[in-house]
């Protein structure tokens, strides 16, 4: 489960409960109304951020998401796992794109502020960086 914390009052703002396994990435839009995760579970689930509700949820088949994050400005969600990184129209989580890494072991991605491009580190030994466009 997920949960909101008043970081003043130290307090459980809201919990939210759908994913099976491991939540093991989250992401809050630019306007703080919704929040994106992904699990272990395989499920990728998009949340109104007042009511705890989830809005849309997928589970995908072809392996583990690892990361999710919205990208700036757009209506768009973008989720790495299993060597790919793929980019969802938000709120319906359709699948826009898909594009393939270089590597399975990609341990990160963030948008830049514009949301032009997506950056993912692949292969930490070499430090590489890539760009993608959404």
């Amino acid at each position: 489960e997920i949960k909101l914390i008043d970081v003043e009052k130290w307090e459980v703002i809201q919990v939210f409960k759908g994913h099976e396994d491991l939540v093991v990435s989250v992401d809050l839009d630019e306007g703080g109304a919704r929040l994106v995760s992904v699990g272990r579970d395989k499920k990728l689930i998009l949340w109104d951020l007042a009511t705890g509700q989830p809005l849309k949820s997928i589970s995908e088949k072809i392996g583990e998401f690892s990361d999710v994050l919205f990208v700036p400005g757009k209506e768009l969600c973008a989720v790495r796992g299993s060597g790919f990184l793929d980019v969802y129209e938000v709120p319906t989580l359709e699948l826009r794109k898909t594009h393939k890494l270089s590597t399975h072991a990609c341990t990160t991605a963030v948008a830049t502020p514009d949301g032009k491009e997506i950056l993912t580190l692949e292969n930490v030994e070499l430090s590489g960086i890539r760009a993608y466009q959404p």
